[in-house]
């Protein structure tokens, strides 16, 4: 339905009349626009049958032998179809804040396009504007695509939801639309991106573990093939009949480069890991939870990995692979050692950073459940609170029973962490959180004594139980608060013990070094040589110092990579001496000037040392621009807080005495906001460094705290706090870039896109030879189902792509 015939034609004679008719009572006719013996129409058929020509000349007469009639058949667009087969179902939108989708979409007559329609709906808030993008499909019948619903820049809060669909558009002359069905991505809870954080720190240690066992093998592969051309270089010296015999062959610089693409995958590996520590430490701050403490720690977690891989062995691996081919088999073999040596040190480091790992995920888990421990007993404050009123008490033992299922989803995580200080060697923390959880059972029990008294009718009853309750969660939030400073005090004296035995260590042997050399002045040649034992003692003893510096690190989780630089460079002073008294008398340079060396290298290890022990512990005095970003980002977790607070309060139902009261605890949480931004406001320099005018946040907290005192519990009024909130954070990231210059630069602002669902290659919209099952066979599958299922299509329809005109095998 809907195509348009175009009919031409040319007669022996001039035409004085033609048309197309269907030769039945009332059947369609259509005119031709006749020329002389031309003819010719242009016309939607809107009726099928069999078109017979009417042709008439200029003397009246018809035609000897009439045209073959035209038989039309009209058949019916049907609407095209679109399915969004993965996740295809209402889910939890990640911690990266990015969702694949899969979307299949076919058409009896061809596509034009598939849309990606998505929108966000605020907790509280109406729908905003939908973002469409569109993907065009070239008339296609069949198409797979893989869009990208990026809302990383859409400033979402726990509660908000995004709601996205798929629409499709046939090229029919009359263009019908499918749709999908609407799936939601709910925004997580803040406990829940805390736990999310958490299990992402564990993934990473035990992916930081697995790296380091592939780095060890790698440094053993590479060791053997050393050893393997090594043997073979010294069999080709003993025949000198052979030439050439020093160049390499196509096999052993394969060899070599297969040696290099291992240490690159390693590399970039290390370097993803960082990638997504960065993306989740963003993403927290995004949600609203700018925690400075994780925040700090996920940085330096990234700087350890990017010690993994420093820059000087990134140009070294470059270098080999441009000089591959110019190796001769000397060469290589140098370049074979100095690339295991690599490998051996960064197994070393990753298996020093794996207890940091371990320790920042359980810091995390033991945060965790202290803000959720405090969030609860916030929320069992306020439903004391609305029992104490007496009415709706069928209402508050439900929400009583939400609550006291939370509680027990918290003990178990209580039990996790405990279990993770146990493996840790923190029996102090360990003993803490194990107080914390008895206190959350508790609670737990006091919650259950809760629900029945209100579903018996006893509000005051209901309302003691449920005081007791929240008590309860908050002495389990000092615990495990308790548990995470045990935990830390255990760590700084851990490091300050390796550090200052280390100081003592290297004084110690700085001593010998520094009397040797004074030997060494006055000692002939043979003399000399005879030291040579005492020096290679010596190297041991530092070696013995590092390996001894490296257990502390790994037993504190903190490695201070300024002792460990200056350690290597003491070992390399005092190998040159080795050498040195292995040389004759004259050589350049003398065993007393590399002795010198070694003393000075020594003395520095023991000041590197000392002056990591006395930092140990301590906050880096961070001032100017670092010091009013962490109080921006403190005063925007606040802000964020209330929040939460504000919004979990609407659906509560709350009766007037019980709202009046949680109306006025808000009011003066955000009366606090407003003075602590009055306060930064009135620092030196507070508006050259901060983004936006403070005084003018500190008076939009102001009202907003008046407006909550007057109890008005509006969606408008979590709107602007919102507002305020995002307001804070992108204070706080303005100072952040400005870090990264001495120079400030002012900038007009200018408009922008947001960029919602990232783009489509060609690739992503070719035509499916081999068609996917319908998608209600694929949405009654479990999720890993589907997605195994959507990937062999894939697999076949990749592998038909390649096959050339004709087939082929």
């Amino acid at each position: 339905m809907g195509t348009r015939v175009r009919v031409e034609g040319r007669a022996s004679r001039e035409l004085q009349v033609a048309s197309l008719a269907v030769e039945e009572p009332g059947g369609p006719a259509v005119a031709l626009q006749v020329d002389g013996p031309r003819f010719h129409a242009d016309w939607t058929p809107r009726v099928g049958g069999v078109y017979h020509w009417h042709l008439v000349d200029a003397r009246g007469g018809g035609p000897e032998i009439p045209p073959v009639p035209l038989d039309i058949t009209l058949v019916r667009d049907s609407v095209p179809a679109v399915a969004i087969v993965f996740p295809g179902r209402d889910t939890v939108l990640p911690l990266s804040m990015e969702q694949p989708l899969v979307v299949q979409a076919q058409d009896d007559y061809g596509l034009a396009s598939v849309e990606l329609v998505a929108y966000r709906v605020r907790s509280l808030g109406a729908p905003e504007d939908p973002v469409v993008r569109r993907m065009g499909m070239a008339g296609t019948r069949s198409a797979l695509v893989r869009p990208l619903l990026d809302v990383s820049d859409w400033g979402l809060l726990a509660g908000d939801v995004i709601r996205y669909r798929a629409r499709v558009v046939d090229n029919a002359p009359s263009p019908q639309i499918g749709e999908s069905p609407e799936y939601v991505l709910r925004m997580p809870e803040a406990s829940e991106l805390r736990w999310q954080a958490q299990q992402m720190l564990e993934d990473a240690a035990a992916e930081v573990e697995s790296l380091a066992e592939q780095a060890g093998e790698a440094a053993e592969e590479t060791r053997e093939l050393e050893r393997r051309n090594q043997a073979e270089l010294a069999e080709e010296r003993r025949n000198p009949g052979r030439q050439g015999e020093e160049e390499l062959s196509f096999e052993e610089q394969e060899e070599l480069r297969q040696a290099l693409e291992a240490q690159e995958e390693l590399a970039a590996e290390v370097d993803s890991l960082r990638q997504e520590l960065e993306e989740v430490s963003e993403s927290m701050r995004q949600a609203g939870l700018p925690d400075p403490e994780f925040t700090e720690e996920m940085e330096e977690l990234q700087r350890l990995l990017e010690e993994m891989m420093p820059e000087e062995l990134r140009e070294r691996m470059e270098d080999m692979a441009r000089n591959l081919e110019e190796m001769d088999e000397a060469a290589s073999l140098e370049a074979l050692e100095r690339l295991a040596q690599d490998q051996e040190e960064m197994r070393q480091r990753l298996e020093e950073s794996i207890e940091r790992f371990r320790r920042a995920a359980t810091e995390q888990a033991l945060r965790a459940a202290e803000e959720e421990a405090a969030e609860l007993a916030r929320r069992e404050d306020v439903l004391a609170d609305a029992m104490e009123e007496g009415d709706t008490l069928d209402l508050r033992a439900r929400q009583q029973a939400d609550l006291e299922q939370q509680a027990e989803a918290l003990l178990e995580r209580m039990e996790e962490a405990r279990e993770h200080l146990d493996e840790l060697g923190e029996q102090q923390a360990g003993d803490r959180a194990e107080t914390a959880g008895e206190r959350t059972g508790e609670a737990r029990r006091d919650m259950a004594e809760a629900r029945e008294q209100a579903e018996a009718g006893e509000a005051q009853s209901a309302a003691q139980e449920a005081r007791e309750a929240a008590e309860a969660l908050r002495e389990a939030q000092e615990a495990l608060a308790e548990a995470r400073a045990e935990m830390t005090q255990s760590m700084d004296a851990a490091a300050r013990e390796a550090l200052r035995q280390t100081a003592e260590d290297a004084l110690s042997l700085a001593r010998q070094q520094a009397a040797l050399r004074e030997q060494m002045r006055r000692a002939n040649t043979e003399q000399q040589a005879a030291m040579r034992a005492d020096e290679a003692s010596l190297l041991r003893g530092v070696r013995n110092m590092a390996e001894n510096l490296s257990a502390g690190s790994r037993a504190s989780g903190q490695v201070d990579r300024a002792v460990s630089t200056a350690i290597g460079e003491a070992m390399e002073a005092i190998t040159e001496t080795l050498e040195a008294l292995d040389s004759r008398r004259g050589s350049t340079p003398s065993p007393t000037a590399t002795a010198e060396a070694a003393v000075r290298a020594l003395n520095q290890v023991a000041l590197q040392a000392i002056a990591g022990a006395g930092q140990s512990g301590q906050d880096a005095a961070s001032g100017g621009a670092g010091e009013m970003q962490e109080m921006l980002e403190a005063i925007a977790q606040r802000q964020g807080d209330l929040i939460m607070q504000t919004e979990e309060l609407m659906p509560m139902q709350l009766g007037e005495q019980a709202l009046a009261r949680q109306m006025q605890q808000l009011s003066q949480g955000q009366e606090a906001v407003a003075g602590e931004l009055g306060d930064l406001a009135q620092q030196p320099n507070s508006e050259e460094q901060a983004l936006g005018d403070l005084d003018e946040l500190a008076q939009e907290a102001a009202a907003l705290a008046e407006e909550l005192a007057m109890e008005r519990l509006r969606a408008e009024t979590i709107e602007r706090q919102e507002q305020l909130f995002q307001r804070l954070l992108d204070a706080g990231r303005s100072l952040e870039r400005d870090e990264e210059s001495d120079e400030r630069e002012s900038e007009v602002p200018g408009e922008f896109e947001r960029n919602v669902v990232g783009p489509l290659s060609e690739e992503d919209l070719n035509a499916l030879r081999f068609e996917l099952p319908p998608a209600d066979v694929l949405g009654r599958l479990p999720p890993a189902q589907r997605r195994l299922v959507i990937e062999y299509f894939e697999r076949l329809n990749q592998a038909a792509a390649t096959l050339p005109p004709g087939g082929g095998s």
